[in-house]
């Protein structure tokens, strides 16, 4: 190994394996590590204490975070004045190319944006806001060219990664007793299409009694799934509980479909939905947009699961290099309050869904063999390859 010390580079979001950001970074860092390509300098808001590391990627990760410890004390102390750093930063840009009031107190000469955008097109406020970085990561090709039309010609199409070492086929243990079980995850909201998937389990269910929906939606936040008021299935919003959290239970009935034909997952680690995702049937994603590639079926992909994907946004990049299961038969989203913001969503077909299901569930030896193809196309999008990819597009 070469003691030559490694390039540093900021990244400047959480660095937690709970969500998505922080599943990225996790990976990035690692594999930034691995590959003696550069130390990673994480840069959050949060305090480090408690990171949900296993401790392998704690003893991989502790020259890093022992530098990003020394980096928020720093910027604590120093809370009015603007830490410049030495060496490149990765800030996370949110919709509209916004970022954390950190990014504002932690800067460099050399600093790039990296963005899952889910809204399109870009005002000119966020093509100003744009031009602050060198160049800007885009978690997908439709990312890509919201950002090149917006007039921001610096753009790398950089999609992340999956880690095919833990979603990988393997044997079933049998825990859903031979009931046909389909898969759904994602935050639960209008844009992931949750009302689409009970529109479709709805009618599936009726015809074939022993399908099992299990439900990865949990999101310990007040006011999640509000926004599905505006599905036009009928599904409704997700009533509340009294703490605010969406009560998952009450919008199942709401919505016709008996609870004992549902698991909820609720808060599951990564190593545990490695292992449901080896005792399901199908997967189901009919999201209206995907600002990246969706790292939920990537991780269904990646894991052998025949997965159903809306042919739009972030998706078409899967769809580009695997034979998922492809709805196609997409049509403008209706939702005047987003009207603004939604010029690429696409509503996927109730009816489709349903037909690509019943035939998954007649030919399972076919679906098996056809992701079986897919697991096979993830290996190229596994972290190794994606992150010397991302480090290459800012050295």
């Amino acid at each position: 190994m070469s003691d030559q010390p490694l390039p540093m580079l900021g990244i400047r979001w959480a660095l937690t394996p709970r969500v998505g950001w922080g599943v990225f970074a996790t990976n990035l860092a690692a594999e930034l590590l691995r590959q003696r390509l550069a130390m990673p300098v994480p840069i959050p808001a949060e305090p480090f204490d408690g990171l949900p590391l296993d401790p392998l990627q704690a003893r991989l990760l502790a020259p890093a975070l022992e530098l990003g410890r020394e980096l928020q004390a720093l910027r604590l102390a120093r809370p009015d004045q603007i830490v410049t750093l030495p060496f490149p930063i990765l800030h996370g840009l949110g919709n509209g190319l916004t970022w954390s009031p950190v990014s504002d107190q932690v800067r460099s000469e050399v600093e790039h944006g990296v963005v899952f955008l889910e809204h399109s097109p870009l005002d000119a406020g966020a093509v100003e806001r744009g031009r602050r970085f060198r160049r800007i990561i885009a978690g997908s090709e439709w990312n890509g060219r919201v950002l090149r039309n917006a007039g921001l010609a610096d753009v790398r199409v950089c999609p992340q990664g999956v880690d095919t070492a833990l979603f990988r086929p393997g044997p079933r243990r049998g825990r859903f007793g031979g009931r046909f079980a389909i898969f759904s995850g994602g935050k639960l909201e209008f844009r992931k299409g949750q009302d689409l998937v009970l529109a479709a389990f709805r009618q599936f269910v009726r015809r074939h009694p022993e399908a099992l929906l299990v439900a990865h939606w949990h999101t310990p936040y007040a006011g999640v799934g509000a926004d599905l008021a505006l599905s036009p299935t009928g599904c409704g919003p997700v009533p509340p509980l009294a703490s605010g959290e969406p009560d998952i239970g009450a919008w199942l009935r709401q919505a016709g479909v008996a609870e004992d034909a549902v698991v909820p997952l609720g808060p599951i680690d990564h190593p545990a939905l490695a292992a449901v995702l080896r005792e399901v049937d199908a997967a189901l994603f009919p999201n209206r947009a995907e600002g990246g590639t969706n790292l939920v079926a990537m991780e269904c992909l990646a894991a052998g699961v025949p997965t159903v994907l809306s042919a739009n946004t972030g998706h078409l990049d899967l769809l580009r290099d695997m034979p998922a299961w492809a709805l196609t038969r997409q049509r403008a989203v209706a939702a005047p309050t987003l009207q603004h913001a939604i010029a690429d969503w696409g509503e996927s077909d109730v009816d489709e869904i349903v037909g690509t299901l019943e035939a998954i569930h007649a030919d399972r030896a076919a679906a098996a063999e056809r992701a079986r193809r897919c697991v096979e196309a993830m290996v190229s999008w596994s972290w190794p390859r994606r992150a010397r990819a991302l480090w290459e597009a800012v050295a």
